[in-house]
C-alpha cells in the first residue's frame, strides 16, 4: 500500500468528524452498516483510531493491498452483530488485525503480547462504552479470512507443484 494511504484515511476520518452524524446511525437503519466507520464519539475516540490507522497501515510492515477493502467489508458485516448503535473505524482495524495473524500452529499465538490482546478483547464485553461484540466478530472474521487465504495459497502451490511447475 502506498505511503499516502495513511494520510488519506486519517484525513477522511478527520473530515467526517466535523460532519453531523446522520440519523440512520442512531436508528441502526440500513445505511449505517456501511457508513458507521467514518464517525467517532469524541476527539479521544477519533485520536485512538487515527493512531491505530497510522500503525496498521505503516508501509514498513508491507500491508497487503486487499487488507483495507476486505476489512471494510468485514467491519460492515460485523454491524449485524451490534446490540446498540456503533460508530468508529475500529471494526475495520480489528478485521485487518485478524487478517494479519499467522497460522494457528505459529508460536506467535502463545506470545504474552497476543495473550494480553485477546484477554483485553474479551474484557471489552464488561465495558459498556466499547462495542465488544462487533470488535470480536470483526477480529474472528479477519482471522478466518486469513486462514482461508493461506489455505487457498497452499492449494495453489500444491497444484502447481503437482503439475510440474514451481
Amino acid at each position: 500500500m502506498g505511503k499516502a494511504l495513511r494520510y488519506i484515511v486519517v484525513l477522511l476520518l478527520a473530515a467526517t468528524y466535523f460532519i453531523p452524524k446522520p440519523e440512520c446511525l442512531f436508528a441502526m437503519e440500513w445505511p449505517a452498516h456501511v457508513i458507521h466507520h467514518f464517525w467517532h464519539a469524541n476527539v479521544f475516540h477519533f485520536a485512538v483510531n487515527a493512531l491505530a490507522v497510522w500503525t496498521v497501515l505503516d508501509p514498513r510492515t508491507k500491508p497487503s493491498w486487499w487488507l483495507l477493502p476486505l476489512g471494510f467489508v468485514i467491519g460492515s458485516v460485523s454491524y449485524c452483530f451490534a446490540v446498540k448503535p456503533v460508530i468508529g473505524f475500529s471494526n475495520i482495524l480489528f478485521a485487518m488485525a485478524g487478517m494479519r495473524t499467522p497460522s494457528f500452529s505459529s508460536a506467535w499465538w502463545k506470545s504474552t503480547t497476543v495473550k494480553i490482546f485477546l484477554i483485553v478483547m474479551v474484557l471489552q464485553v464488561f465495558m459498556p462504552w466499547f462495542s465488544a461484540t462487533t470488535h470480536i466478530v470483526s477480529y474472528i472474521f479477519g482471522v478466518g479470512a486469513a486462514s482461508v487465504i493461506r489455505f487457498s495459497k497452499g492449494l495453489d502451490y500444491d497444484t502447481r507443484r503437482a503439475a510440474g511447475g514451481k
